[in-house]
């Protein structure tokens, strides 16, 4: 009798434990809102690294991006190269980024019936910086609503968004 109790009560902790790890969702499947926040979070990483290739990896391409009045597609290699540029001239400055963090809270994420595209309104950029080693007053910037796209499964910026 002693093993039976043992044993349903291992039964019950493996199924509540399964549904806790689960949580209740199918096995687990996280909803593309949380992709993106999870992209997001990625996102602000590679910002903060000021490393070209991690930010240019955060792309769709072609990309379309707005100089002087007239629409042009870039693809990545262009892409990295206007990178390298800004980050070295961060560095040439003594120009590092402590801090940065999308805030969401207020956000709304929107995603297409299809899963495959999204836009981002009223969310939030906090940045901390440094020059030369002294930090600089934080600043939360109120960023324009901003698209994404999903492909091959991740979900990547679809034009030039202006807080990168």
């Amino acid at each position: 009798m002693k093993r039976k109790k043992q044993i349903v009560f291992l039964t019950v902790t493996l199924i509540i434990v399964t549904l806790a790890f689960t949580s209740c969702t199918g096995g687990g499947k996280i909803s593309d809102e949380q992709q993106i926040e999870k992209f997001l979070q990625q996102a602000a990483s590679a910002i903060k690294s000021l490393d070209p290739n991690r930010i240019a990896n955060l792309y769709a391409y072609p990309i379309k991006v707005d100089v002087y009045d007239e629409i042009r597609e870039i693809d990545k290699e262009y892409m990295c190269s206007l990178l390298v540029i800004v980050t070295e001239e961060f560095k040439a400055y003594g120009i590092t980024i402590t801090e940065y963090q999308f805030r969401l809270n207020e956000a709304e994420i929107v995603v297409t019936s299809n899963g495959k595209e999204a836009i981002v309104y009223d969310a939030k950029a906090f940045i901390q910086g440094a020059v030369d080693g002294v930090k600089q007053e934080p600043e939360l910037m109120y960023l324009e609503p901003f698209e994404l796209v999903k492909r091959d499964e991740k979900w990547r910026f679809l034009s030039d968004a202006g807080f990168i």
